[in-house]
């Protein structure tokens, strides 16, 4: 960690190293060359020794020396038609990551990843079928997008990564969009072409990739990535001085970093491999063999070293053989494409097999299996069945991805143990206690009894708490306590809401109770957030996309409001005005005035039910008002108007003014009665008025059931006695 009294250059220069060769050891092949790949007269003169001379190999440990690193800064990138920055440092391939960490947080201050995607493959440049490259670089970015991954390549413009900055091009052409993803190239300093211009302090280099020529030993970097470490071994013209400590990197990252609100659960690391050379077969090897173990995704069809393990992946059994007719084949493929001879053919195929015995740590992408089987979809739920995690731990993996469809299609699935514990008793309660009618009418007789609350089996666990699945208990060391969660839908959708998981938010809102008022909540929530975005100098973007999700709510309780007032009015009347205990005692009414949802209250639904309060007991009819001003002018005229009758009186809505005026006289005339007569008048009124309330519950409840199906099926309500705005 930096001391915050040391400046970040100093930091950087007494953390991070350079290696240079110290001694001439001549090449086998080339006198005038030393072993790390220098000729002779671009050594300096200290090293010509005569104990250099005598030494037979060269050694990274034994010829090299390190000193603090003197390249470090950021590139500009020439050439193109966007300007693309990107920091840089120089280091030694021995570096601790914990230093790479803190060099990433807290001098380029990136925020911690919850995914890491590392993407091998060939180092020379090779084309792909144009559905194939298309479907790549598409599912590269949507799970990079919908993870905040990082993803990692070698950072050269060359093979693979040539694939990777074509996928990215869409998204870095602003800067808000490059935010988003972190691309990170971690290149042998050795390998780049120009490299002398890259030393310096601290300093900004202008880089320019089109202007060197293509026909040399040495690699351009990709201008697509926005972070770059550059290994140092020592060597010059040589690839592996990354290999080593991009490994390192990532192994320290799935043991020691979390994610942020995932409740201890580390960063998972997932390989992707386009295409590759024999080399990359035995990084396939290592990933799923080295502890900690990473699952590995194969594009089939890209090419050479991907589609052989995929063509093995398909043929191996659990003990690691081919049949006897499918190995020939195989040897024969190596050799034609490799160009290997026999044994070298042998050891390649041994290591391939040795790689995809493993089934459960590699998954093969190929086109043309399904939507489900895109290639985001592939490497999401390789990490989930890579890193043999429990149905909880992949289910708070896809929470902290924001993944509903992997959480759909992975976890909830017959046989799982979250499938077991939650959706058959979910079902099974909708099953045994609701009836669900399909049609759209609205059958008043036909609703069950909404008394009793509707609870959802909980099976969160920790070492001091357990929540008992069947009772609803939670069980600690020290007390019990009983837990109750009436509106479990209502409560998921704030936290959606607040969280800014829009998915998540609308599959709540379906499924749950209260389909009206959790429009309306949702709206007014959403803009407020965007408001706080607004005021804390937010990214502009995030600003418009939660003032895109409060769009989608507000017109969501239009349409509700719209279908329910179509196919039943009166009911739709008393939707807008029963109390929501679950929402302070608001009315939808109310709600939509607190949202300033004026398309709402100026719906014909809304307009009807503030006549009505206008008109109090009179009965709506033509020229109303006219006949009222002649009631006034002809007091004898008022026995011709029309005067709504008790029991429409009792559904009357009521001003807020009313509804506690009724409340004290209420209060008082229960205290007021003593005598026996009293109490009976009281039962009857009390009779009377719970038999309205249920009325009223049932009917404004059936009036959110209508649309979608039934949004609201087997779920409680709650109802305060009055109804009111």
């Amino acid at each position: 960690m930096p001391d915050s009294k040391l400046n970040p250059n100093s930091w950087i220069e007494q953390t991070f190293q350079k290696r240079e060769c110290c001694a001439f050891i001549r090449s086998n092949k080339d006198p005038e060359k030393c072993g790390c790949g220098k000729y002779r007269e671009t050594h300096n003169i200290s090293v010509f020794s005569k104990r250099a001379y005598q030494s037979k190999r060269w050694s990274i440990n034994k010829h090299t020396l390190t000193c603090p690193t003197d390249a470090y800064g950021t590139i500009e990138f020439l050439g193109s038609q966007h300007p693309y920055k990107a920091q840089y440092i120089r280091l030694s391939y021995d570096t601790e990551p914990a230093d790479i960490l803190c060099l990433f947080e807290k001098v380029w201050e990136l925020a911690p990843p919850k995914l890491i995607i590392s993407v091998h493959g060939g180092h020379k440049n090779f084309d792909l079928q144009p559905k194939l490259a298309r479907l790549f670089r598409n599912g590269i970015l949507k799970a990079a997008k919908s993870t905040n991954a990082w993803i990692i390549t070698s950072g050269l413009d060359e093979g693979v990564v040539k694939h990777i900055s074509a996928a990215l091009e869409p998204v870095i052409t602003t800067s808000k969009a490059r935010t988003k993803i972190v691309s990170i190239g971690i290149a042998p300093w050795g390998l780049i072409k120009k490299r002398g211009a890259l030393v310096g302090k601290n300093t900004n280099v202008f880089y320019h990739p089109q202007s060197f020529s293509s026909k040399s030993r040495y690699a351009v970097l990709n201008s697509r990535h926005s972070y770059y470490l550059f290994v140092d071994n020592g060597t010059v013209g040589r690839y592996g001085a990354e290999i080593i400590l991009r490994r390192r990197l990532e192994s320290f990252i799935m043991e020691k970093r979390m994610i942020n609100g995932s409740c201890g659960r580390s960063v998972p690391v997932v390989c992707v491999v386009l295409e590759g050379e024999s080399s990359t077969v035995r990084t396939v090897l290592d990933y799923v063999t080295i502890p900690p173990k990473v699952p590995v995704v194969i594009c089939d069809g890209s090419g050479r070293a991907s589609d052989l393990i995929a063509f093995a992946h398909q043929y191996v059994d659990e003990n690691g053989e081919l049949p006897e007719n499918v190995y020939p084949q195989l040897l024969d493929l190596v050799k034609i494409i490799f160009g290997f001879d026999d044994d070298s053919a042998h050891r390649l195929i041994r290591d391939i097999l040795s790689s995809v015995v493993y089934k459960n740590m590699i998954t093969i992408f190929r086109m043309g299996d399904g939507p489900q089987h895109d290639l985001d979809h592939s490497i999401l739920t390789a990490l989930l069945k890579g890193h043999n995690l429990t149905s909880t731990k992949q289910l708070m993996l896809s929470l902290a991805w924001n993944r509903v469809d992997i959480a759909k299609t992975a976890i909830f699935t017959p046989g799982t143990d979250v499938y077991t514990k939650t959706v058959i008793p979910i079902n099974r309660s909708y099953s045994e206690n609701y009836t669900i009618n399909p049609a759209v009418s609205i059958q008043i007789d036909n609703i069950p009894d909404r008394n009793k609350p509707t609870t959802i089996p909980r099976n969160y666990t920790n070492k001091e708490i357990r929540i008992d699945i069947e009772t609803g208990l939670i069980h600690s060391e020290r007390e019990e306590i009983c837990l109750d969660f009436p509106y479990p839908f209502s409560d998921l959708f704030i936290w959606a809401v607040l969280t800014k998981r829009q998915d998540m938010a609308i599959c709540m809102w379906e499924h749950g109770e209260e389909a009206l008022a959790k429009a309306l909540v949702g709206m007014r929530l959403y803009k407020s957030l965007a408001e706080e975005a607004v005021d804390d100098y937010i990214e502009n973007e995030i600003c418009a996309e939660l003032r895109e999700y409060s769009e989608q709510f507000y017109t969501r309780s239009l349409e509700l409001l719209d279908h329910c007032h179509k196919h039943d009015d009166d009911n739709t009347l008393q939707l807008l005005t029963y109390e929501l205990s679950n929402w302070g005692y608001e009315t939808c009414l109310s709600l939509a005035v607190i949202s300033n949802n004026k398309e709402f209250l100026a719906h014909p639904c809304s307009q009807i039910l503030l006549s009505d309060l206008w008109h109090g007991g009179l009965r709506i009819r033509r020229h109303t008002n006219i006949k009222v001003i002649v009631g006034l002018l002809f007091p004898p005229y008022i026995f011709y108007l029309d005067f709504k009758s008790k029991e429409e009186l009792m559904l009357q809505p009521q001003t807020v003014a009313e509804h506690e005026h009724d409340m004290r006289d209420t209060s008082s005339s229960s205290d007021e009665s003593t005598s026996g007569s009293s109490s009976d008048e009281g039962d009857t009124s009390d009779g009377e008025h719970k038999q309205r309330n249920r009325k009223i519950s049932q009917a404004s409840t059936d009036s959110e059931h209508s649309l979608y199906g039934t949004v609201n099926a087997g779920h409680s309500y709650s109802r305060s006695s009055s109804l009111w705005i």
